[in-house]
């Protein structure tokens, strides 16, 4: 018998945002960018308290966050952006009252309007 570690933190999304690893559904929402073929995450709907935006998907590099994509993630607590993206929209992040910390990448250039606007919990 041989045993073979998965990292059940590490996720291989297919274009129906699911998981071809362990068959978890994405609470990422992504939309495809042909003119640069990468990848924006849009939507947040899921309720986990650290999200990990992953540096791919589908294949593609993941570049940015889209205009409020989450906006008002009450339980929000930790979100770790990866070096791939280089923007972050306006108000993306905007009334998430629980959000305690952002680890932003080297690659981000551009961060928008009120991306953090009343993260009141906001430390580092």
């Amino acid at each position: 018998m041989f045993i073979i570690p998965i990292d059940l933190n590490a996720h291989n999304w297919n274009d129906n945002s699911i998981c071809t690893i362990c068959s978890k559904e994405s609470d990422l929402k992504f939309t495809f960018n042909s003119s640069s073929s990468s990848y924006e995450v849009t939507d947040y709907t899921g309720n986990e308290n650290e999200v990990v935006i992953p540096d791919n998907y589908c294949g593609y590099p993941v570049t940015s966050i889209g205009d409020r994509a989450f906006y008002s993630c009450d339980g929000l607590t930790s979100i770790y952006i990866p070096a791939s993206v280089t923007s972050i929209g306006d108000d993306a992040f905007s009334n998430c009252d629980s959000l305690i910390s952002v680890t932003i990448g080297n690659g981000v250039t551009s961060i928008g309007n009120y991306a953090f606007y009343n993260c009141s919990s906001l430390t580092s």
